[in-house]
């Protein structure tokens, strides 16, 4: 029997504040038997490199998943916008070029969050 094929999903989100619900998407993905494409690959990549990386994970996956709180993250010296957001902004030209799917989660503002 053919394998099926690999699915990548983009988990996108800002790093520090929302560690356990990137870890939680990464286990519901990998559960789905689908691939997570993640920030924390990167390592210790910084400024235009980690807006590179971040841009490549979203051209190459097939699924993007926004996790979004009260934290706008990360702006490298050299960008206007945060890590998170030039993301989003990738995936949303995404979806317009080719319909890629994505999902997004919003932080319920009643949610108690540290």
């Amino acid at each position: 029997m053919p394998k099926p094929p690999r699915i990548d999903v983009m988990v996108s989100s800002t790093l520090r504040d929302l560690k356990d619900h990137r870890a939680a998407a990464r286990d519901a993905i990998l559960q789905a038997r689908m691939f997570p494409l993640r920030m924390e690959e990167a390592g210790a990549q910084t400024g235009t490199t980690a807006v590179r990386f971040s841009r490549d994970l979203v051209r190459d996956a097939d699924v993007y998943v926004g996790i979004f709180a009260y934290h706008y993250g990360y702006v490298p010296d050299d960008e206007d916008q945060s890590v998170t957001e030039i993301e989003y902004r990738a995936w949303s030209e995404r979806l317009e070029k080719d319909g890629m799917p994505g999902f997004l989660f919003l932080q319920d503002p009643d949610h108690p969050f540290p």
